[in-house]
């Protein structure tokens, strides 16, 4: 197989591979079916799955991009895989168990062993994937994490769709196959492109070690921005099938937010490679804000197309701060140590997982409705936005 089309396969498998992973974020529409069988979880301890998940998903992309360095992206690959076909035979015990039990085998199975095995999937996808395309890295990295934004609202409609015939439990566990299979199978693939001399020694200029990169104010300004930007995208997405139905709609309507969740990363990742990453961030700094005041005045009025509106930039908030997640670690820090160091922008959804999905819950569960949550979701775009400032003020001096 000559070189162009190992890449082109390269990027069918990765984003396959993406796709069949965003099931776990369908937990929107999954919450709802779990809630009617296990009737004394609380809003709060049902969206605390979210954010086990995350929280493990975001070190299983840590340990992922550590492990690369000496296994490489295939072996990665397949270790991941293997956590996520355990976790998904755990999760079929559920409906065996009273609820409490059923909770905790939750928080293990989904939350925590999927996470983990996804979030080494993910990092060794991205890092094996991208650098193929060095050219159009927001684009490819970008239409990636399409992948992985549409997967939650396929994937979902498939498994609960399934689940109409064969029970929930099983139909889930074939959403889980389908990320084993292509992950195992797939992994050679995933193998990175080899650096020219010349292409090594112009990327070599800007690229820094973990260690330094941890030592840059950008850096953390940039780690916070991300927190901000994605605390606020989970305020919605964790609850946005109970919002639709809030304002009468269907619940499938609220993953209208996870079809511009995906379709964003792409148009942001091609914005970038054109305008460049001060201008994509920007963008998605403002959709962050709007969408707080669209759902906001929503609230108030009643209206469903306010409504709409607000799960849409919602939906793309979440999507180009994870598409930004990647781009930037590249542009800022270098190729070379892509994948430990984008491991670790990726922790980044550690702290969001925990502020975003926590304060909507509680926030819920004191005041019976969602209008606290926007304006707490205003706020959160604002610090971000201050995050931004400080991150474009320190490009401005570099210049």
């Amino acid at each position: 197989m000559n070189d162009k089309k190992r890449n082109i396969a390269s990027f069918i498998l990765g984003f396959a591979i993406m796709l069949f992973s965003g099931v776990f974020y369908a937990w929107s529409l999954f919450r709802v079916e779990l809630q009617a069988r296990f009737p004394s979880w609380t809003a709060s301890a049902a969206s605390l799955n979210l954010s086990i998940f995350i929280i493990t998903f975001c070190l299983g992309g840590l340990l992922g991009g550590r492990l690369t360095a000496k296994l490489g992206q295939p072996k990665v690959a397949r270790l991941g895989s293997a956590l996520v076909l355990t976790g998904g035979l755990l999760f079929l015990t559920l409906g065996r168990l009273g609820d409490t039990a059923a909770l905790w085998m939750m928080y293990l199975s989904y939350g925590g062993l999927c996470g983990l095995g996804v979030g080494m999937v993910y990092n060794a996808d991205i890092s094996g994937v991208v650098s193929r395309f060095p050219k159009t890295g927001g684009l490819v990295s970008g239409a990636l994490l399409t992948g992985f934004g549409l997967g939650s609202l396929i994937m979902g409609a498939i498994v609960m769709k399934l689940a109409e015939g064969i029970g929930f439990y099983p139909a889930f566990l074939c959403g889980v196959l389908l990320v084993v299979v292509t992950a195992f199978f797939g992994a050679p693939l995933l193998t990175p492109a080899e650096r020219t001399d010349g292409a090594a020694a112009a990327a070599g200029r800007n690229d820094v070690t973990t260690a330094q990169m941890l030592k840059k104010p950008v850096f953390w300004l940039f780690f916070l921005w991300v927190v901000f930007m994605t605390s606020g995208g989970l305020m919605v997405i964790n609850s946005s099938a109970a919002i639709a139905m809030l304002f009468g709609a269907a619940a499938i309507l609220g993953m209208i937010v996870s079809v511009f969740n995906g379709l964003s990363r792409t148009f942001i990742g091609a914005f970038c490679d054109k305008f460049g990453s001060s201008a994509s961030m920007l963008l998605s700094n403002g959709a962050a804000i709007l969408a707080g005041l669209f759902l906001l005045i929503a609230s108030f009025t009643g209206s469903r197309v306010l409504m709409i509106c607000g799960l849409i930039t919602a939906g793309i908030t979440y999507g180009c701060a994870m598409s930004m997640n990647a781009v930037v670690v590249r542009e800022e820090f270098g190729s070379r140590n892509y994948a430990s160091n984008f491991s670790v922008t990726t922790l980044s959804g550690i702290p969001a997982s925990i502020l975003g999905p926590f304060i909507s819950g509680v926030l819920q569960d004191a005041s019976g409705g969602y209008t606290t949550t926007f304006a707490a979701m205003i706020v959160i775009s604002c610090l971000a936005l201050a995050m931004l400032l400080g991150i474009l003020s320190i490009r401005k001096r570099a210049k």
